[in-house]
């Protein structure tokens, strides 16, 4: 088995699975996961976490989704 491939694939689906799972939830939520992502990736960034990666996305993803539906 090929497990860097298996990697790939599961954080691939992890990111189209976040944006459609986003696309379900109320304004209040996103706006929440907006703010607290946002925290937690700059508190990642200062102590050299490897998640803050995936915080920043979900910012990010987050933030789309808001603006799509304006």
């Amino acid at each position: 088995m090929n497990y860097a491939y298996q990697a790939q694939e599961t954080e691939n689906n992890w990111h189209s699975d976040t944006i459609e799972r986003f696309k379900t939830l109320s304004v209040d939520s996103l706006e929440y996961i907006k703010n607290d992502a946002k925290s937690a990736a700059i508190a990642g960034e200062s102590i050299d976490n490897p998640k803050a990666r995936q915080y920043w996305d979900e910012y990010f993803y987050a933030c789309a989704e808001l603006k799509r539906r304006k």
